[in-house]
């Protein structure tokens, strides 16, 4: 009779939770198109992930997979980087299933940006919301996740991001050797430009895995700090062969061949091992490293490595 009772409530359970995912609404969510303006393909991918996940984190809606979006646009002959009317969105919205489509656009306006965000029914082509902000380039990433909580009815704090400086090349925090820098904000931080001559290497933690254990991180043998869960550490280094590494149970090294100008993210994975955590890096690539970047903060124990 209990064994009767355990299979009914688990078979309740599930039609509760199917019939919960029913509810929600389906949104296909396009990259973000540009005008007067060039985007990269990872801050593409970046502005698209963080409008899906804003989304999906209400609770209300699910994401068209990206891989079906992919492959009904390949069968229509359009690119992703094609810029979609109302019309166009929709007809592309019913063919993958999706209640809504979401359009940004991001375009230059003067000296400055603008993110425009529209959210748009399928069924009538209309737009049910669409919300704007002009700001400065260096906040694009920043201005996407609350704008896209305005949109979404929601209560959104720009005070902190809008105002904050650009960081430009001549700002770059100058050493003859290792030091601590107590001056560099997780915003700065997060939006160093290439420098000329220079390579610029971020070491991201974005698992979730030992959230409390802090794993140093060396190069070519010399401290740059330690992570805990969701922190990344950066340095400035020159071109050439340069050594990371990071020890736990056992020691993960990775040796990188940089080139002056680029940016490079490098993964902090962390696997549970018998005692305490292991480590391993790895790079990833811009997109990949971006989006783990820009969900992590910046480690108070970050010593900015910085070669002359």
């Amino acid at each position: 009779m209990l064994r009767i009772f355990i299979i009914a409530s688990v078979l309740l359970l599930g039609s509760i939770t199917a019939k919960a995912q029913d509810e929600k609404l389906r949104v296909a969510v396009f990259d973000p198109t540009s005008s007067s303006l060039a985007i990269d393909e990872g801050t593409r991918d970046a502005i698209r992930e963080l409008i899906s996940s804003t989304f999906v984190n209400t609770g209300n809606y699910n994401i068209v997979e990206r891989s079906l979006l992919q492959q009904v646009m390949k069968e229509q002959k359009m690119s992703n980087t094609d810029a979609f009317d109302e019309s166009q969105a929709t007809e592309l919205g019913k063919l993958v299933g999706a209640n809504k489509v979401v359009l940004s656009v991001v375009s230059l306006v003067g000296s400055r940006d603008m993110l425009s965000i529209k959210l748009i029914d399928v069924q009538t082509a209309t737009i049910d919301q669409q919300k704007a902000k002009v700001f400065d380039a260096n906040n694009l990433l920043d201005v996407v996740e609350p704008l896209t909580t305005e949109l979404l009815g929601g209560q959104a704090d720009y005070s902190t991001i809008i105002n904050r400086p650009a960081f430009s090349q001549s700002e770059t925090p100058k050493t003859n050797d290792i030091q601590q820098v107590t001056s560099i904000t997780d915003d700065v931080a997060k939006s160093l430009k290439p420098i000329e001559g220079k390579a610029i290497v971020y070491i991201i933690r974005s698992s979730s895995l030992g959230a409390l254990i802090k794993i140093g991180v060396e190069c070519d043998g010399q401290n740059i700090g330690a992570t805990k869960s969701k922190q990344y550490l950066y340095a400035i280094l020159d071109p050439g062969m340069h050594t990371f590494s990071s020890k736990t149970e056992t020691r993960a090294s990775l040796n990188v061949t940089l080139e002056a100008g680029k940016i490079y993210y490098i993964n902090q994975k962390i696997k549970m091992g018998l005692v305490v955590a292991r480590v391993g890096l790895e790079l990833m690539n811009d997109s990949d490293g971006r989006m783990a970047l820009y969900s992590c903060n910046l480690s108070s124990s970050n010593i900015h490595f910085n070669t002359q």
